[in-house]
C-alpha cells in the first residue's frame, strides 16, 4: 500500500490552516522511537476493539479487555508513535465534490514505481494506489467530480504510468460500504459494521 485514504485531503482547509493541523499533530503524537512494535497478545486485542469502534477511549477499551487503563493508554501510544495504526475519518462521499469512485488496473515497470508513486501522492484526486501481483501489478483509486473530471484524470494516469498502461477499469456511482461499515443511500454509515471472520 503506497497510498490510502488517510491520507487524502478533502481540500476544505487553505494551506496555513493545514500546517497548523500537522503541527498539532506532530506536538500530540508520542515519538516512542519504535519502527514496529513486536507483535503481543495485547496489542492485537486493542487493535480488533478499535476496529469495532475507533473512537473508543483507553478506558474503555481497559473495561473491554479488564485491563488497567494505564495499560490500554500505553498500547495505545505505542500503536500509535509507531506509525502501525492510523486514526481515519472517513466522509459521505456523496457530500463531497467527488461524489463517483473510479479504480484502474495498471501494468507498470517495477523500475517505475518510486517515481510514479511520487507523482501520484500530489494528484488531489487519487485515494489509494497499491502493488499487486499478476500481470496488473498495480492499482489506483480516485475520487472525481464528474465524467469529464474522470477522463482528465485518466489522461493524466496514463501520462504518469508511461511506458506502463492502463489494463481495465470500474466506475462506481454508489459505494454500498466502505471499511467495513455498510452505508446508507446518501454515503452515511447505517452503523451496521461487518463482523471480523
Amino acid at each position: 500500500m503506497h497510498l490510502e485514504g488517510s491520507r487524502w485531503r478533502l481540500d476544505a482547509l487553505h494551506p496555513g490552516q493545514r500546517e497548523a493541523v500537522t503541527a498539532l499533530r506532530q506536538a500530540a503524537r508520542p515519538d516512542l522511537g519504535l519502527s514496529h512494535p513486536r507483535p503481543t497478545p495485547l496489542l492485537a486485542a486493542v487493535e480488533k476493539e478499535l476496529f469495532y469502534d475507533g473512537r473508543a477511549s483507553a478506558a474503555e477499551i481497559a473495561t473491554r479487555l479488564d485491563r488497567p487503563s494505564s495499560t490500554a493508554r500505553r498500547a495505545l501510544a505505542t500503536l500509535l508513535g509507531s506509525g502501525d495504526l492510523a486514526v481515519r475519518c472517513e466522509v459521505a462521499q456523496w457530500h463531497t465534490r467527488w461524489p463517483i469512485s473510479v479504480t484502474w488496473w495498471c501494468r507498470l515497470p517495477g523500475e517505475k514505481l518510486d517515481d510514479i508513486v511520487g507523482q501520484l501522492r500530489r494528484d488531489g484526486n487519487i485515494r489509494m494506489c497499491v502493488s499487486l501481483t499478476g500481470p496488473s501489478n498495480f492499482a489506483v483509486q480516485a475520487w472525481v467530480a464528474d465524467m469529464a473530471d474522470l477522463m482528465a484524470t485518466q489522461t493524466r494516469l496514463e501520462h504518469i504510468l508511461r511506458p506502463g498502461e492502463i489494463t481495465d477499469s470500474s466506475v462506481t456511482l454508489r459505494t454500498r460500504k466502505r471499511n467495513g461499515w455498510l452505508l446508507q443511500p446518501d454515503g452515511r454509515a447505517r452503523g451496521d459494521r461487518i463482523p471480523l471472520m
